[in-house]
């Protein structure tokens, strides 16, 4: 998680309000200096519902983020992203990718919606939902249906598996993360009855270890939580994404994707921790 998630109450409105006027700043120096044609940004979400959990997102709201995106960017897909990654393919026009972690059944809200403005999201979902980790998620909000899912991938929704149980990687052993790596692929592929391609770490959270065994599993990518520009020479398995939640101001939301914001948490995240 996120600082803002560890810290008092008192110390978050600081904190939100001096990240606030930070990603003001650099949207105005994305503007004018850092723009290029070739952009390529994948979004994570993870619930769409009216609550309080962090990672819920209002669909009023979500409906105002893909508005503003499509104002600015063409939606394309992880396949896409596979193809210009390992240099099979060019992209000559900003562009975005939507994903949806953990999948949860309250994205279902938004299927027709984003079938309608042409976005086909990446969805990742965990094989044993049964043994889900309850603390690592923060929430117990209900699961898709396997009948959902395969519903969702028929639309034309890329499926992909978010490990096992949510378990934190940083804290498992090499045969615990087998299970939640290869193994979760083998069940995820027989409950649902086609290939899964891509992996997204729980929390974003990889290892060598996890790295080394996603790609012998047979996955094509692995997304992350870390902030870095999509190019040919991004690893496979370690993809960058910009993580969204409900603390994020419209005016933030405008900025954290900026090439400004990215290269900025990612230089201060080396010296700050995930803190932004």
């Amino acid at each position: 998680m996120m600082l803002s998630c560890m810290i008092s109450s008192p110390l978050q409105t600081v904190f939100r309000s001096v990240r606030r006027s930070v990603y003001a700043c650099l949207r105005g120096v994305d503007v004018f200096f850092l723009r290029r044609a070739s952009k390529v940004v994948i979004f994570s979400y993870h619930s769409i519902a009216r609550d309080e959990w962090r990672f819920s997102i209002d669909p009023d709201v979500f409906r105002k983020h893909m508005e503003l995106l499509l104002a600015q960017y063409r939606p394309i897909t992880l396949s896409d992203v596979e193809e210009f990654v390992r240099g099979a393919r060019t992209i000559d026009h900003p562009s975005f990718v939507m994903t949806f972690d953990d999948g949860y059944r309250d994205v279902l809200a938004m299927k027709d919606f984003l079938l309608e403005k042409g976005i086909r999201p990446a969805l990742f979902v965990l094989s044993d939902t049964n043994r889900a980790d309850g603390g690592e998620l923060g929430t117990s909000r209900e699961f898709l249906s396997t009948s959902e899912i395969q519903a969702l991938h028929e639309s034309g929704w890329e499926i992909g598996c978010h490990s096992a149980t949510h378990g934190d990687f940083w804290a498992m052993s090499p045969s615990q993360i087998r299970q939640e790596t290869v193994d979760a692929k083998v069940l995820l592929e027989k409950r649902l009855g086609f290939p899964v391609r891509y992996f997204a770490y729980p929390r974003g959270r990889y290892t060598p270890t996890a790295r080394r065994l996603i790609r012998e599993a047979g996955y094509e990518l692995a997304l992350s939580m870390d902030d870095g520009f999509l190019s040919v020479k991004t690893d496979p398995f370690i993809v960058p994404r910009v993580g969204v939640d409900r603390t994020h101001s419209p005016g933030e939301f405008r900025a954290i994707h900026t090439d400004a914001a990215i290269l900025f948490r990612k230089v201060a995240k080396q010296f700050i921790g995930r803190f932004l």
